[in-house]
């Protein structure tokens, strides 16, 4: 937890989720909090990580369709300007 305010600076993009045997209300709120995609519990199965993984897909999908769509209505109407 100490090191993810630091990874995200360094990679703003990254989806982080953290995986802890020590698992609380307290630092699964701190980890949300410092910016993590999101909190596994030990033990945990192979479909609660895979909806991790798919929803971190969706999302970085959804926000480079954005990305994508924000450029397209740059070039088509240069003198709009749309706050992200």
């Amino acid at each position: 937890l100490d090191l993810l305010p630091d990874l995200l600076r360094l990679a703003p993009g990254l989806h982080v989720a953290i995986v802890t045997a020590f698992a609380g209300l307290d630092s699964a709120v701190e980890a949300m909090r410092k910016g993590a995609f999101d909190y596994l519990p030990k033990p945990f199965t192979p479909d609660q990580l895979r909806v991790v993984l798919d929803r971190s897909a969706l999302v970085r999908g959804l926000r480079q369709r954005v990305a994508d769509l924000e450029e397209q209505v740059g070039r088509l109407a240069p003198d709009v300007e749309l706050d992200t």
